[in-house]
């Protein structure tokens, strides 16, 4: 395969495959071209184009790319892409995309997509997605998804979601959702659900509307005010009036929230703004959670340190009914016990006994 260098070569190319490294070219007609290096291609007309490297393609028309590597591809008109590995592309005007791997997608206007593999999908607009295997999309405005297989949706605004097989949905705004199977949705905000088969349905508001079927496992969520209560339902132990909880730091030990209260030490760690009457969720108090991935949900960062932590039941308080963050709770003290991996999970917790 040739190399050009130039766009006088590109355009005497009739159609023949050929590549370019660095620069910017526009690919015209029915022309054929790999992209590799740092170049940049502009696909018009019916030209092909595959992506590789951190090359750059911008397709129009009824251009036809492929997209390997950690290319960045923009896709408008009636063009066509196939992303893969970790590529990156935004999709324009009624484009139409597969997404394979871990590949990166942001669909506007009425672009369609089909997300496969473990790729990531932004749906804006219009756009209408088809998730399947273990993609994740996320959805807002209108759009329209179609999920199946173990994919991930989240659902905000008025966007519309069908959900089958293994699919986990998350039903925010004013969302809609039609789930099947052995799918699963979390409903929030003024979400509407209609649910059949053997679904399972979250109910977080009291403005989501949910019309299920005689199968369908509906769950309010009614947590215990009580410490004791909330440890029995999460299945944590009780010893001597003391259980363990999780916290994740900063490198240096410090809480994430202020940078002041040191976490590794041998001395009792003491909420400086404790209010031991204070109904609300955030604030006056250490905030410690049930599980370790309850405790990496409230790191700012991936560079975190995963602790345990021990607290007794009169230190602690609750939230009891629905709350927002049902996996913490507010205490006055803990002590420091042990610090862990961070790819340690409830998992590993469960086979130490």
């Amino acid at each position: 395969m040739k190399e050009v260098k130039t766009q006088a070569e590109l355009d005497s190319m009739n159609g023949d495959w050929c590549f370019v490294k660095d620069g910017n070219f526009v690919a015209w007609g029915s022309s054929h071209v790999e992209a590799r290096g740092s170049s940049h291609v502009e696909a018009r007309g019916s030209s092909h184009i595959e992506a590789w490297g951190n090359s750059h393609v911008e397709a129009c028309g009824s251009s036809h790319v492929v997209a390997r590597g950690s290319s960045h591809v923009v896709a408008r008109d009636n063009s066509r892409v196939e992303a893969l590995g970790n590529s990156h592309v935004e999709a324009w005007g009624s484009s139409h995309v597969e997404a394979r791997g871990s590949s990166h997608v942001v669909a506007r206007d009425n672009s369609r997509v089909e997300a496969l593999g473990s790729s990531h999908v932004e749906a804006l607009g219009s756009s209408h997605v088809e998730a399947w295997g273990n993609s994740h999309v996320e959805a807002q405005d209108n759009s329209h998804v179609e999920a199946l297989g173990s994919s991930h949706i989240e659902a905000w605004d008025n966007s519309h979601v069908e959900a089958q097989d293994n699919s986990h949905v998350e039903a925010l705004g004013s969302s809609h959702i039609e789930a099947w199977g052995n799918s699963h949705v979390e409903a929030w905000g003024s979400s509407h659900v209609v649910a059949r088969d053997f679904v399972s349905v979250v109910k977080y508001s009291e403005h989501v509307e949910i019309n299920t079927g005689n199968m369908v496992s509906l769950i309010v969520p009614d947590y215990p005010s009580s410490v004791v209560g909330w440890c029995e339902m999460k299945g944590i132990k009780i010893e001597n009036d003391e259980f363990h909880l999780w916290k994740t730091v900063q490198n240096n030990g410090t809480d994430f929230y202020s940078g002041e209260i040191q976490y590794i030490t041998d001395q009792e760690i003491i909420a400086p703004d404790w209010q031991e009457n204070y109904n609300g969720e955030c604030g006056y108090g250490l905030h410690l959670s049930d599980s370790p991935s309850g405790a990496k949900g409230f790191a700012k960062s991936e560079d975190f340190r995963l602790l345990k932590v021990l607290a007794r039941i009169a230190d602690c308080r609750v939230f009891g009914d629905n709350p927002s963050y049902p996996m913490k709770l507010r205490a006055r003290a803990c002590r420091f016990a042990k610090e862990y991996s961070k790819d340690y999970t409830v998992f590993d917790e469960v086979k130490e006994g």
